[in-house]
């Protein structure tokens, strides 16, 4: 029997579609670990007029990283590691330009992207190889670096870049791809076994997904995958079929997978360890990896969206309305990915689409408050009014820089911060002390800064000038 709301969904999901001219997108949802709605919505090749499906296989990003985190608590109750161990416990050679710090890094501080890294440029050097055979990238500028193809050329180039900690590790959250990238590092040292073997063995196999790869060649030969979109424009989607991978990015977010194999996945987190019979992990991880470490805010700051937070490889959030959600969000070319877990009402979802930058993400949480008794979609959160003296507005312009390439400009106009980025100029609302909303509505994201440094898009990037 069809869901009952599932035709305010797929309404909701049309919309969303035509406004952020997304080619594909594929969804599923579980109750109790059975399938109540799965659905593929356009086209995995718009050209060839093939559809998306629920055994579409996409890029899944970031969602990758619990993965990763999930190996890291096996090799934990296997007595290989601890995730209070230093890192340099297990990577002898690891260093960062501030020695005293680097001793106390641990496995938590990488799985909670509180060890204290600044945006670094190691990803395009990671990404490089992949960079240059698509003729439609535009090649970052690597200041004549090589390519880190290796884990251990990772460890050689945060060892002798100079680079300034964020903060002593613990004591802020910044998002962090090469932390993960060095759990996998750790994944094979303290296994014995390379990286996407272990993960292949230990929990794709177990967990019946027979649809998730990291091969690129393997998802090249597979009929049900998608091309990749990139956006041209506002308005535009184009087809742009060269996958964005390299090894040592592996780890942070490397898999491609369908909706229904990711419903199999996540019942690790509904079912306390388990998929259809096979135990993945044993309740005390999975307890420890869905239990908010750390908030995503600074000490004395509200998080924003409220009650964000992060734990081992996935994100916790408690909703205004008392609803918990574990998951992950994904973004790399020609992916935006989501998964979640209520686990309080045994809602399971994921949502895939191939083209990167969408709100695919909103549709997943429409469907599962759907499955939750609730409006389809629910009201956006509303972001609080707060008075900010224009006296304070001069500290926060300037100039900032990210080592992953990115840059913002923040400058005072009609007696408001204007924050311009990627070609988009946007007004900014305070919300809160030091805190600022930069899109209302379904799409808000906010801004937060702090001495010499502000947070956009969860790192925390510093002041150029």
């Amino acid at each position: 029997m069809p869901a009952a709301w599932a035709p305010d969904l797929e309404r909701f999901a049309a919309e969303t579609m035509a406004e952020h001219r997304i080619p594909g997108l594929s969804l599923a949802v579980a109750q109790d670990g059975a399938p109540v709605y799965t659905s593929g919505f356009g086209h995995r090749d718009r050209e060839a007029g093939l559809p998306a499906t629920p055994d579409t296989v996409y890029g899944i990003a970031s969602c990758t990283k619990s993965f990763t985190a999930a190996a890291i608590m096996q090799l934990q109750e296997a007595g290989r590691l601890a995730v209070h161990d230093p890192v340099a416990r297990h990577l002898p050679e690891f260093r960062t330009p501030d020695p005293v710090a680097t001793g106390k890094i641990t496995l938590h501080h990488l799985l909670t992207h509180t060890a204290g890294f600044p945006p670094l440029p190691s990803r395009a050097l990671a990404l490089a190889r992949a960079v240059a055979r698509d003729p439609d990238a535009k090649p970052a500028d690597r200041g004549g670096h090589p390519p880190i193809d290796t884990f251990e050329q990772l460890l050689e180039y945060i060892a002798t870049t100079p680079f300034e900690l964020l903060a002593p590790p613990g004591a802020l959250f910044s998002y962090c791809n090469d932390g993960f990238a060095l759990l996998g590092a750790i994944i094979e040292r303290a296994s014995g076994k390379p990286y996407v073997p272990y993960i292949r063995d230990h929990i794709l196999h177990p967990a019946g997904m027979a649809d998730t790869t990291f091969s690129v060649a393997a998802v090249a030969e597979n009929p049900m995958a998608t091309t990749l979109y990139a956006p041209r424009g506002k308005t535009e989607a184009v087809r742009s079929p060269a996958w964005e991978d390299g090894a040592v990015w592996d780890p942070p977010g490397g898999l491609k997978s369908t909706v229904r194999d990711l419903l199999r996945y996540l019942e690790i987190y509904r079912s306390g360890g388990t998929v259809g019979g096979a135990r993945i992990l044993g309740p005390e991880s999975v307890a420890a990896m869905t239990t908010q470490h750390v908030a995503m805010a600074r000490a004395g700051h509200p998080p924003f969206p409220p009650g964000a937070g992060y734990g081992y490889g996935l994100s916790v959030r408690h909703r205004p309305d008392g609803v918990t959600l574990v998951g992950h969000g994904g973004g790399r070319k020609g992916v935006s990915a989501h998964v979640l877990v209520a686990p309080e009402h045994g809602v399971t979802g994921a949502v895939l689409s191939n083209i990167a930058g969408v709100p695919s993400a909103q549709v997943l949480e429409a469907a599962m408050d759907g499955q939750m008794g609730r409006p389809v979609p629910g009201a956006p959160f509303p972001a609080p009014a707060h008075a900010c003296p224009p006296e304070r507005l001069s500290a926060y312009t300037g100039e900032y820089r990210s080592g992953e390439d990115g840059r913002a400009t923040v400058s005072i106009e009609d007696g408001a911060l204007v924050l311009a980025t990627q070609g988009e100029r946007l007004t900014l609302r305070p919300v809160a002390e030091d805190t600022f909303v930069m899109h209302e509505g379904r799409n808000q994201a906010f801004v937060r800064f702090l001495p010499g440094a502000m947070t956009l898009g969860n790192r925390i990037v510093p002041k150029a000038r």
